[in-house]
Formats: C-alpha cells, sequence, structure tokens
C-alpha cells in the first residue's frame, strides 16, 4: 500500500529475492529460505519478528523452524515469534512454547474469522493433463459465474485451486494463460455479451 516492492516491503522465494537489507521491514519468504538464513545467521539477528503462517501445513522445514525459533527465544528474550493458522490446534503450539523462561510470554490469541461456502468439484473422468483440465476448469467455472451474477450484482468472484510447490505454480500459471489465449478474445474475467 504505497510502497515499492523490495525496499519497505519484499520478498524471497527460491533463486529470487527481491528486498534490501537496509531498506526492508517486512519480508515474506517460504520457510525453506528463512531456515537457510538461519544456517547462516543462527540467532537470525537481522529479525525481530518471525510470524509461521499456515502452520498446519506442517513440513520438515515448519518443524524445524519451530525448534529453532524457540531455541533463539531462549537466546534472545526480545525476539517474537507469531504462529497463526486457521485450523491448527493452538493449545499443542502453546504447550510447546510455554517452556520457555517465565519472562517470555506464550499466549492464544483468537480471531474469529469468515466461514465461506465451499464447493468441491471432481473430474468424471481421468485427464492425462491434470493442470491444464484444472485452468480450463477454473476458467470455465469463472464464465459461468461472471454471466450469472453480472446483471445481478456486478461482484467479481475468486477460484481457488490449490497446487503446491513453486514448479507446479509456475507450470500453473503457464498453462493459465495458454488456456485463456484459445478463448474467443474477450477477457475471461468479463462476460460475453
Amino acid at each position: 500500500m504505497g510502497s515499492v516492492v523490495g525496499e519497505e516491503v519484499g520478498y524471497t522465494i527460491r533463486f529470487e529475492d527481491v528486498s534490501t537489507k537496509d531498506l526492508t521491514r517486512i519480508c515474506y519468504m517460504t520457510d525453506g529460505v528463512l531456515f537457510r538464513e538461519a544456517l547462516i545467521d543462527p540467532l537470525l539477528s537481522r529479525f525481530s519478528v518471525v510470524m509461521v503462517d499456515e502452520a498446519h501445513e506442517r513440513s520438515v522445514y515448519t518443524d524445524l523452524l519451530l525448534a529453532i525459533l524457540k531455541k533463539i527465544c531462549r537466546k534472545r528474550p526480545s525476539f517474537r515469534i507469531i504462529v497463526s493458522s486457521a485450523t491448527l490446534d493452538a493449545t499443542a503450539f502453546l504447550e510447546f512454547f510455554s517452556s520457555l523462561p517465565e519472562s517470555i510470554d506464550s499466549m492464544i490469541v483468537s480471531l474469529e474469522g469468515r466461514a465461506y461456502p465451499v464447493q468441491i468439484a471432481y473430474l468424471s473422468e481421468s485427464s492425462e493433463d491434470y493442470v491444464h483440465k484444472a485452468a480450463e476448469t477454473v476458467i470455465s467455472i469463472h464464465r459461468q459465474v461472471c454471466l450469472l451474477l453480472y446483471s445481478l450484482v456486478k461482484a467479481v468472484q475468486r477460484i481457488s485451486a490449490w497446487k503446491r510447490g513453486h514448479p507446479s505454480l509456475s507450470d500453473w500459471s503457464r498453462r493459465n494463460r495458454q488456456v485463456s489465449r484459445r478463448t474467443d478474445g474477450r477477457d475471461i474475467f468479463t462476460p460475453n455479451k
């Protein structure tokens, strides 16, 4: 909001660092990148707060990071950890971090969110190229929703298609662009008139 990516707010992913050591105050990164940071700087001295988001999507890196972050708290009492998830068992994480010295508070903060209805759709038959088929299906659903809502609400609906891993996301993005190019040339996010 009003800042250039890579200055006050940046990100670091595998093979790409869009941050500035002197300027960046908030840096988004994957758990793997943060784990590598901890190997280089075991106390993560560049950071005062680390937020582990979607902690319920546990991976080896996430589990190791939580253990490393707990050790860092023992050495740096001013260091803060925020663990967040919409579905995790917060008391298990509280118990894990409550063994820290008494001078370090651990607490659960619960924020009520909105629950949106989710509809799951399955293919009626298997597809050799499921990434391409998923991209076609997302665009088809989006068109149907836009046609239905355009005259009533003029609202944009979002569709999430969950993919794991950077290579799959890159492939997904490329395939999605290929599928959208094969349409009738109109913008896929507005209804055909």
